[in-house]
């Protein structure tokens, strides 16, 4: 249960499942990705703000949920993202 797992300190957005980001609304999180923060929706902020013109394709490494990729392609459409996961989960 909700009340269990919360008792055992596993993170609410493990719990749910999902948790909101930036503009995308919602993005999956489960374990063992990293959940996203407000810190980086701010990143994610500083990187559009100050990028002169949508980049033609961008690579991210070690996504984990792939929250920053999603927003990147969301503000940029024309842009081509890559987003590589090392771990082996």
């Amino acid at each position: 249960s909700f009340v269990r797992r919360r008792c055992e300190r596993e993170p609410v957005q493990y719990i749910v499942g999902e948790w909101p980001f930036h503009e995308l609304g919602e993005v999956w999180v489960r374990a063992p990705t990293l959940i996203p923060r407000p810190e980086t929706e701010e990143l994610v902020d500083l990187i559009i703000r100050h990028t002169p013109a949508a980049p033609a394709r961008f690579l991210e490494v070690g996504p984990g949920c792939g929250a920053i990729s999603l927003a990147l392609l969301k503000a940029w459409p024309e842009a081509r993202g890559v987003a590589v996961e090392v771990a082996g989960e």
